[in-house]
Order: C-alpha cells, then sequence, then structure tokens
C-alpha cells in the first residue's frame, strides 16, 4: 500500500488553518485599520524577460476589514517583495497609479485565456477609476525579512506601525486564505499551470505568460475579478 501525500498548501484549508473561535471578530473596524501582506508559497511558471521559463511569486497586501486588495507584487522567485512600493501602490490616487501595457496580447488570445475581459484596456480604466486609496495604520508582514531600513523609515515617515506576525496559525489568517483563493482562482487557471502545484514541464517556453505580462493582468484580475470572488477568507 501506497500512502499518498499533498503539499500543505494544496490541502484544504480547514485541515491546515482551522479557523481559531473570533479570529474574524479582532478589530479592524474601519479600512486601513490593518493591512497584512504575504506571498503565495506556491509558484508560478512563467516566460522571462530572455525568453525562457522561470519561476515567479505573487504578494499582495490586503485590507482586513473588507478584503480589499490594496496592493500588488509579481517578482522573480528568488527575490524579495518590495514593501515600500506595494505601500506606495495603496497610498497613491487612482489617476496618478501607473497603467501596465500588455506586451504579447496576441500570444494570451492564442492560449485562450480565461479572462478576456482583462484583455480589454477601457474595460480595466473604468475599473480602476473606482478603485479608492487605501492608508494602512497597522502593516503586519509574516516575514521579518521584509523589513529594511527604507520600509521602516517610510512607515515612521507617515506614521504607520510595521509589525511582523508571531509564528501562529491565526496571527495572519485574512491573508493566507486570501492567497489560497487566489492560487484556485487564478494562478491554477493560467495558461502553463496545473492544479497540483507542479507545472506541466512538457509545455514550451512559447506557451508560458511572459513575466511583465503576469504583473499586469494580475493587478487587473485583483481589480476587475476579485471584488466578485467568493472564497473563504
Amino acid at each position: 500500500m501506497v500512502a499518498k501525500f499533498s503539499r500543505r498548501e494544496r490541502m484544504p484549508l480547514w485541515m491546515v488553518s482551522a479557523v481559531p473561535k473570533g479570529v474574524f471578530k479582532l478589530r479592524a473596524f474601519l479600512p486601513g485599520s490593518e493591512a497584512q501582506i504575504s506571498s503565495l508559497i506556491s509558484a508560478v511558471r512563467v516566460r522571462t524577460s530572455s525568453g525562457q521559463p522561470g519561476l515567479a511569486s505573487l504578494t499582495i497586501m490586503i485590507d482586513k476589514s473588507n478584503r480589499a486588495i490594496a496592493a500588488t507584487s509579481v517578482r522573480k522567485r528568488d527575490t524579495s517583495p518590495d514593501i515600500a512600493n506595494l505601500i506606495a501602490q495603496a497610498m497613491a490616487p487612482p489617476a496618478t497609479r501607473p497603467v501596465g501595457k500588455l506586451s504579447c496580447r496576441g500570444d494570451l488570445q492564442r492560449m485562450n485565456f480565461p479572462w478576456p475581459v482583462l484583455l480589454n484596456d477601457a474595460a480595466y480604466a473604468a475599473a480602476a477609476a473606482r478603485r479608492p486609496r487605501f492608508r494602512p495604520s497597522i502593516i503586519l508582514t509574516d516575514n521579518e525579512h521584509y523589513r529594511s531600513h527604507s520600509v521602516e523609515a517610510l512607515c515612521l515617515e507617515f506614521g504607520f506601525t510595521l509589525a511582523t506576525a508571531p509564528r501562529t496559525l491565526s496571527a495572519h489568517m485574512v491573508v493566507e486564505r486570501a492567497l489560497s483563493t487566489i492560487r484556485k482562482e487564478f494562478v491554477d487557471k493560467l495558461p502553463g499551470q496545473s492544479p497540483s502545484g507542479y507545472g506541466r514541464m512538457d509545455l514550451g517556453k512559447e506557451d508560458l505568460i511572459l513575466i511583465k505580462d503576469l504583473r499586469v493582468l494580475f493587478d487587473r484580475w485583483v481589480v476587475q475579478i476579485w471584488p466578485n470572488v467568493r472564497g473563504n477568507y
């Protein structure tokens, strides 16, 4: 008899992150009371700027009070997220936020991209105009390595409290459950990915999304699709 094992991040949430009593009743009354930052454990297969297959990691900043994602980051797997950039994204008025342009729209159409609305620049512009500014009071991260002199100086200047979550399942439950939903509803549906968490190695580099296009698409997905996603978060 051969036992079957599942990777932790592929297990149902109730198995690995049971909800402690009252975890969603902590005092985050208003938008910005607490922001949580974390990265997806599973890597995303992408095509790098050099045209070769590579791995990328997704990071989000989420508002604990209303589950709105205020900022996103897509980077190479072996690099750390730019927390200062996430804070700047969240605080920027909609009109001043950079609007990314898709480099390989034709490739995405050829791959039967599952969200055609994300390829429509006008639809994104209309949705992004309704995206509110976000000013956090407490920023909770799950990794002390996210702290740096520049991030601490930024938080000091604007009066934010930067905290590292204790190593418990309930300390930053909201962002972890949101990332689990993002993996199922976004990452697993991208070309070149698989629900098992291991990318289809038989696919060529032409079947993978360019990493800079993934940055644009993830931001658009968060703005246009995420508000209508029903997840256990």
